[in-house]
């Protein structure tokens, strides 16, 4: 596979992907967007903020720990731990 292929497969769409799987994908701001279920196309922030519930649904759904991982950060974010 040569570099543009590798290039041309991390793209999802016209949004570059943020996990492997393609569960996440960046918008042209940066801004990190859900790319499945009933909020793809919303920013995860937003998505988080408005469903708090979704984190765990994700966590007993089975994506890979890279998603999970990524979605846990960007939940943290949002709900930041009690320390």
């Amino acid at each position: 596979m040569s570099l543009q292929e590798l290039a041309d497969y991390s793209q999802y769409g016209d949004n570059p992907r943020y996990d492997l799987a393609g569960k996440f994908v960046k918008d042209k701001e940066g801004n990190v967007i859900f790319n499945f279920g009933k909020h793809q196309g919303k920013k995860a922030v937003d998505a988080f903020r408005d469903d708090k519930y979704y984190m765990k649904w994700m966590q007993g759904a089975e994506f890979t720990r890279e998603t999970l991982r990524i979605a846990q950060e960007i939940f943290d974010f949002v709900y930041p731990p009690k320390k």
